[in-house]
């Protein structure tokens, strides 16, 4: 039976009968169970608690996510087990799901109702929650979003060149950039995807790349594997911060296009 959901309305007749294959038998507690519907996907990790306090020495339940089956489900296994986890420790401590199942109007169910509106509006907004539960108790957990869709890995011979001073991003900001808002005004588009500190193989690599190494010269020099450092190069081009051209030849013609005029009055064109 689902008891609760938030928005109230959210539960319609088709997700009545679900209730069976969201708590299937016990050999799957601690796991990920997904039903799809249409375009939705539910999720959820169900409980079950062995204990003489209830009816039948046990209760279960299973707090469950309803998300669109057009976007990486992947993230959202991880928001399963954090709210199993949560809600499993509140039973275990406060009986509060067992109590909110009661029949006839229940405080607890209320609260329960509110909770997961709190947790629901919160993780929509930002991917992460606080929700608090008592002086002693919350909720607190974040979803990490879903890995970016790379680009396809870069020839060897070709050499990636910085489209922005890829020293900014962890030597610090120049001078003039002391408020926040006004750096994120001034800051080129991909230095302001990359306020956050970066990995140090990605430090690394981005410390080779000047528009004149290849990548297989990264490699040799950042004594770094072939497959590290591309997957560095192609998060460095997910965010817009390099581009890669060919090795430039002497054997090989090149022709200039009207950007050029106005390419070094650019800011980021060093």
């Amino acid at each position: 039976t689902i008891c609760c959901s938030d928005p109230p309305t959210a539960v319609g007749d088709k997700f009545k009968p679900l209730g069976r294959y969201l708590l299937p038998e016990t050999n799957v507690k601690g796991r990920v169970v997904s039903v799809v519907l249409d375009d939705n996907v539910i999720l959820g990790a169900p409980v079950y608690i062995e204990d003489t306090i209830y009816s039948r020495n046990c209760f279960q339940f299973n707090i469950c996510a309803v998300i669109s089956s057009r976007i990486d489900v992947e993230p959202y296994r991880d928001l399963a087990q954090h709210l199993a986890s949560a809600f499993h420790t509140l039973e275990i401590e406060t009986w509060l799901l067992s109590e909110a199942t009661a029949f006839g109007p229940c405080r607890q169910r209320d609260q329960v109702q509110a909770l997961l509106g709190g947790l629901r509006r919160q993780l929509a907004e930002s991917g992460e929650c606080f929700v608090r539960i008592d002086d002693s108790r919350c909720i607190s957990f974040r979803v990490w979003p879903c890995s970016p869709v790379l680009a396809a890995a870069p020839g060897l011979s070709e050499v990636p060149v910085p489209l922005v001073d890829l020293a900014l991003l962890w030597n610090g900001l120049p001078a003039g950039f002391d408020d926040e808002e006004e750096t994120l005004c001034r800051l080129p588009s991909g230095l302001k995807a990359m306020l956050y500190d970066p990995d140090m193989s990605l430090q690394s690599v981005a410390g080779f790349v000047d528009g004149c190494n290849r990548l297989c010269d990264i490699i040799e020099k950042s004594k770094l594997g072939d497959e590290d450092v591309i997957v560095c190069v192609r998060h460095l081009i997910h965010f817009g911060l390099v581009a890669v051209i060919e090795e430039i030849r002497r054997e090989s013609r090149y022709w200039l296009t009207p950007e050029f005029h106005t390419a070094f009055d650019r800011p980021d064109i060093r």
